[in-house]
């Protein structure tokens, strides 16, 4: 299924992960990146029960921990495994029905990326605050929170059936943003239709188009491996290319990222080869650059790609 969390990337709309990136990790042509060592998923994961608890004593909410994987009721490919539920409590102070009960998604957000979440133009979004008196009160937001995170909930909020949910983001690591949101069956409709297509592309292996500027690192994945000795022969496609390769390595640094997507490029087109070479005579080589023990670490092997001129034909020693 895709769960909510891979949801954001199958719409478009992770800035980590493409459409592409997702189908070829689900798809097992890419092993993925080890995200638990990326700073900010860390970090976010040793922090979630930190803002829970937070949560918990700012608002006085009764938040219960879920962590349980629910699987869509319908059936579209659809699964969400939510981080807590809010119970409100009925005036005698028991537990409300389940179907009164909310999702909560805990985020950690850095202040300057925070800066950057576009402004709120949509009044139905609620941002609590908190007067000087202590007392709650929702109103619409100034920043909005990406539209992944959206996405998101609003999964979670199909596969547990609840209609409403609160996406708690602890920003900077000392202020606390809480953004209510209901239901939306539209978004929910267009997100389970677009996992149907998704699963039927990964189950018969259809790929989406490849993002070249965010699928880099998985293209380099994927073909992190060569065959020794093996040479094909490229076409002026490939030429062209190599040529665009060579020319930005001469120029200042900041082609670096341009360089990056054409390695990409060169390596989905060359595959597993270690050399090819191209009409005009010039010839790509990429090897595979091997492990290496860097002080306390080991370094993953890599393929460096090269441009270069072809080989120089050897002269015979005979006499004639």
């Amino acid at each position: 299924v895709v769960t909510a969390s891979r949801a954001a990337a199958m719409m478009g709309e992770d800035e980590r992960q493409s459409p592409y990136g997702l189908w070829a990790q689900m798809t097992g042509i890419d092993p993925g990146e080890d995200l638990d060592q990326v700073d900010p998923i860390f970090w976010g994961k040793v922090l979630e029960p930190a803002v829970e608890e937070g949560v918990r004593l700012r608002t006085g909410w009764d938040v219960r921990r879920c962590q349980k994987f629910i699987r869509y009721a319908g059936t579209e490919p659809l699964g969400a495994t939510p981080d807590c539920l809010i119970v409100p409590r009925l005036p005698d102070g028991s537990p409300a029905p389940y179907a009164e009960w909310g999702v909560l998604e805990i985020k950690t957000c850095d202040a300057f990326a925070w800066n950057e979440w576009k402004k709120s133009e949509d009044s139905r979004i609620l941002e609590m605050q908190q007067d000087p008196n202590g007392a709650f009160s929702w109103r619409p937001p100034r920043r909005e929170p990406p539209a992944g995170y959206q996405i998101q909930l609003q999964v979670q909020l199909a596969c547990t059936g609840l209609s409403w949910g609160v996406i708690a983001v602890l920003v900077g690591g000392n202020r606390l943003e809480l953004y209510h949101y209901n239901r939306h069956d539209g978004a929910i409709q267009a997100i389970a239709a677009k996992a149907v297509e998704f699963m039927r592309m990964v189950n018969e292996r259809e790929s989406p188009p490849i993002d070249w500027g965010m699928d880099g690192d998985a293209i380099r994945r994927i073909y992190a491996g060569a065959e020794p000795g093996k040479v094909i022969l490229g076409d002026e496609a490939l030429e062209e290319l190599a040529l665009r390769y060579q020319e930005l390595g001469k120029t200042a640094k900041g082609i670096e990222d341009e360089r990056g997507i054409l390695s990409a490029q060169i390596l989905a087109t060359i595959g597993d080869a270690v050399e090819a070479k191209l009409p005009g005579g010039k010839r790509i080589t990429a090897p595979v650059i091997g492990e290496a023990l860097i002080e306390s670490y080991v370094r993953k092997g890599f393929r460096a790609v090269h441009v270069r001129e072809a080989r120089a034909e050897k002269k015979s020693k005979r006499r004639p």
